[in-house]
Protein backbone atom coordinates (compact mmCIF):
# COMPACT_ATOMS: atom_id res chain seq x y z
CA UNK A 1 0.00 0.00 0.00
CA UNK A 2 1.36 3.86 -0.49
CA UNK A 3 -0.01 7.09 0.66
CA UNK A 4 0.09 10.20 -1.42
CA UNK A 5 1.63 11.96 0.14
CA UNK A 6 3.00 9.71 2.45
CA UNK A 7 1.23 11.36 5.49
CA UNK A 8 -2.25 12.07 5.24
CA UNK A 9 -3.71 15.59 6.26
CA UNK A 10 -6.61 15.97 8.76
CA UNK A 11 -8.34 19.17 6.90
CA UNK A 12 -7.12 17.68 3.08
CA UNK A 13 -6.86 14.59 1.57
CA UNK A 14 -6.06 10.95 2.55
CA UNK A 15 -5.13 9.81 -0.87
CA UNK A 16 -3.51 6.56 -1.54
CA UNK A 17 -3.66 3.17 -3.79
CA UNK A 18 -3.49 -0.53 -3.12
CA UNK A 19 -2.13 -3.39 -5.43
CA UNK A 20 -3.46 -7.46 -4.98
CA UNK A 21 -2.15 -10.49 -6.30
CA UNK A 22 -6.11 -11.09 -7.10
CA UNK A 23 -7.40 -11.39 -10.60
CA UNK A 24 -10.07 -8.41 -11.09
CA UNK A 25 -12.69 -10.93 -12.15
CA UNK A 26 -12.66 -12.11 -8.15
CA UNK A 27 -12.61 -8.91 -6.83
CA UNK A 28 -15.78 -7.70 -7.42
CA UNK A 29 -15.90 -4.99 -5.36
CA UNK A 30 -13.91 -3.37 -2.25
CA UNK A 31 -14.79 -2.18 1.09
CA UNK A 32 -12.18 0.39 2.64
CA UNK A 33 -12.74 2.44 6.20
CA UNK A 34 -11.10 5.38 6.93
CA UNK A 35 -11.19 5.45 11.35
CA UNK A 36 -9.92 7.68 13.70
CA UNK A 37 -9.59 6.21 17.12
CA UNK A 38 -8.90 7.10 20.85
CA UNK A 39 -7.10 4.22 22.65
CA UNK A 40 -7.16 4.47 26.25
CA UNK A 41 -6.38 2.37 29.60
CA UNK A 42 -8.55 2.47 31.95
CA UNK A 43 -8.39 1.13 36.18
CA UNK A 44 -11.63 -0.73 36.86
CA UNK A 45 -12.63 0.03 40.79
CA UNK A 46 -11.05 -3.59 41.41
CA UNK A 47 -7.80 -2.54 40.60
CA UNK A 48 -7.51 -4.43 37.31
CA UNK A 49 -6.80 -2.08 33.95
CA UNK A 50 -8.21 -2.61 31.04
CA UNK A 51 -7.63 -1.09 26.99
CA UNK A 52 -10.65 0.56 24.92
CA UNK A 53 -10.88 2.21 22.03
CA UNK A 54 -13.43 4.65 20.74
CA UNK A 55 -13.58 5.15 17.19
CA UNK A 56 -14.06 9.44 17.44
CA UNK A 57 -14.65 9.70 13.79
CA UNK A 58 -14.86 7.27 10.02
CA UNK A 59 -15.89 7.14 6.18
CA UNK A 60 -16.46 4.30 4.35
CA UNK A 61 -15.96 3.26 0.74
CA UNK A 62 -16.58 0.68 -2.22
CA UNK A 63 -14.37 0.56 -4.89
CA UNK A 64 -14.55 -1.20 -7.56
CA UNK A 65 -11.14 -2.61 -8.18
CA UNK A 66 -9.28 -1.85 -11.87
CA UNK A 67 -7.11 -4.50 -13.38
CA UNK A 68 -3.43 -3.65 -13.06
CA UNK A 69 -1.03 -5.70 -15.16
CA UNK A 70 -2.34 -9.61 -15.96
CA UNK A 71 -3.21 -10.67 -12.64
CA UNK A 72 -3.27 -7.98 -10.27
CA UNK A 73 -5.52 -5.25 -9.33
CA UNK A 74 -5.58 -2.20 -7.72
CA UNK A 75 -7.48 0.15 -5.85
CA UNK A 76 -7.24 3.57 -5.54
CA UNK A 77 -9.01 5.93 -2.73
CA UNK A 78 -9.58 8.92 -1.61
CA UNK A 79 -10.51 10.39 1.80
CA UNK A 80 -11.26 13.89 2.80
CA UNK A 81 -11.25 14.20 6.83
CA UNK A 82 -12.12 17.66 8.75
CA UNK A 83 -10.20 19.51 10.30
CA UNK A 84 -10.47 19.54 13.80
CA UNK A 85 -9.95 15.58 14.22
CA UNK A 86 -6.80 14.70 16.39
CA UNK A 87 -3.73 13.72 14.33
CA UNK A 88 -1.25 10.89 15.05
CA UNK A 89 -0.21 10.55 18.51
CA UNK A 90 3.19 8.68 20.10
CA UNK A 91 1.60 5.65 22.08
CA UNK A 92 1.16 5.97 25.77
CA UNK A 93 -2.04 5.43 28.41
CA UNK A 94 -4.14 7.93 26.14
CA UNK A 95 -3.67 8.35 22.56
CA UNK A 96 -5.22 8.64 19.15
CA UNK A 97 -4.50 7.06 16.06
CA UNK A 98 -5.79 6.34 12.43
CA UNK A 99 -6.77 3.35 10.94
CA UNK A 100 -7.42 2.08 7.47
CA UNK A 101 -9.49 -1.03 6.58
CA UNK A 102 -9.25 -2.64 3.26
CA UNK A 103 -11.78 -5.79 2.77
CA UNK A 104 -12.10 -7.35 -0.68
CA UNK A 105 -14.46 -10.67 -1.03
CA UNK A 106 -13.09 -13.14 -3.35
CA UNK A 107 -13.42 -16.87 -4.01
CA UNK A 108 -11.64 -18.70 -0.42
CA UNK A 109 -10.48 -16.40 1.96
CA UNK A 110 -11.24 -12.19 1.81
CA UNK A 111 -8.49 -10.43 1.63
CA UNK A 112 -9.01 -8.73 5.27
CA UNK A 113 -6.43 -6.07 6.63
CA UNK A 114 -6.00 -3.22 8.46
CA UNK A 115 -2.93 -0.90 8.05
CA UNK A 116 -2.19 2.16 10.86
CA UNK A 117 -1.50 5.37 8.72
CA UNK A 118 0.59 8.60 9.69
CA UNK A 119 -2.10 11.44 9.66
CA UNK A 120 -0.84 15.11 10.39
CA UNK A 121 -2.91 18.90 10.58
CA UNK A 122 -2.75 19.92 6.86
CA UNK A 123 -1.38 23.95 6.67
CA UNK A 124 -1.01 26.81 3.64
CA UNK A 125 2.08 24.45 2.92
CA UNK A 126 0.34 21.76 1.65
CA UNK A 127 -2.92 23.40 0.34
CA UNK A 128 -1.59 23.43 -3.16
CA UNK A 129 0.01 19.67 -3.10
CA UNK A 130 -3.91 18.87 -1.73
CA UNK A 131 -5.78 20.91 -4.28
CA UNK A 132 -3.78 18.59 -6.66
CA UNK A 133 -4.41 15.19 -4.68
CA UNK A 134 -7.86 16.14 -4.99
CA UNK A 135 -8.12 15.71 -8.85
CA UNK A 136 -6.27 12.56 -8.53
CA UNK A 137 -8.22 9.57 -10.53
CA UNK A 138 -9.57 7.51 -7.47
CA UNK A 139 -11.04 3.77 -8.28
CA UNK A 140 -14.86 3.82 -9.32
CA UNK A 141 -16.87 4.27 -6.34
CA UNK A 142 -19.89 1.74 -6.61
CA UNK A 143 -21.34 3.23 -2.87
CA UNK A 144 -20.47 5.73 -0.16
CA UNK A 145 -21.80 4.90 3.32
CA UNK A 146 -22.40 7.22 6.19
CA UNK A 147 -22.36 4.68 8.82
CA UNK A 148 -24.86 6.12 11.28
CA UNK A 149 -23.57 6.36 14.62
CA UNK A 150 -25.15 3.21 16.08
CA UNK A 151 -23.48 1.52 13.63
CA UNK A 152 -19.88 2.59 15.10
CA UNK A 153 -18.60 -0.42 16.66
CA UNK A 154 -17.14 0.24 20.65
CA UNK A 155 -14.24 -2.54 21.62
CA UNK A 156 -13.39 -2.58 25.07
CA UNK A 157 -9.70 -5.11 26.10
CA UNK A 158 -9.84 -6.09 29.55
CA UNK A 159 -8.81 -9.18 31.70
CA UNK A 160 -11.85 -11.18 30.44
CA UNK A 161 -10.97 -10.80 26.72
CA UNK A 162 -11.95 -8.59 23.62
CA UNK A 163 -15.61 -7.35 24.17
CA UNK A 164 -17.48 -5.30 21.42
CA UNK A 165 -20.64 -3.13 21.86
CA UNK A 166 -23.03 -1.98 19.05
CA UNK A 167 -25.67 1.05 20.41
CA UNK A 168 -29.48 -0.14 20.49
CA UNK A 169 -31.39 0.18 17.71
CA UNK A 170 -28.64 -0.80 14.94
CA UNK A 171 -31.02 -2.58 13.06
CA UNK A 172 -34.42 -2.68 13.51
CA UNK A 173 -35.34 -5.04 10.54
CA UNK A 174 -32.86 -8.05 11.94
CA UNK A 175 -34.19 -7.48 15.31
CA UNK A 176 -37.90 -8.18 13.72
CA UNK A 177 -37.09 -11.17 11.71
CA UNK A 178 -35.23 -12.85 14.46
CA UNK A 179 -37.91 -12.47 16.76
CA UNK A 180 -40.46 -13.44 14.10
CA UNK A 181 -38.25 -16.77 13.44
CA UNK A 182 -38.18 -17.29 17.09
CA UNK A 183 -41.94 -17.39 17.48
CA UNK A 184 -42.57 -19.25 14.98
CA UNK A 185 -39.84 -21.85 15.81
CA UNK A 186 -41.54 -21.92 19.28
CA UNK A 187 -44.76 -22.26 17.96
CA UNK A 188 -43.90 -24.96 15.75
CA UNK A 189 -42.05 -27.00 18.53
CA UNK A 190 -44.99 -26.77 20.55
CA UNK A 191 -47.47 -27.71 17.93
CA UNK A 192 -45.40 -30.96 16.45
CA UNK A 193 -43.65 -32.43 19.50
CA UNK A 194 -46.05 -31.39 22.30
CA UNK A 195 -47.87 -34.98 24.32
Amino acid sequence: MTLNPTVGQVGGHCTGSITLPILVQDAMQANITLCCKRRYIQRGSDGKSSSHEQIVWHDQLTLKPERYGRKKVQINFSFTPPSGLPVSEEESNDYHFWQLHIKVPVPGIDYDRFFELPMEAANELTAAVNNHISETRTSEVIENEDLGEQLILKIKRSSRGTEFYYGYGRSKIMACAIMFFGVFSSGFSYLFFSN
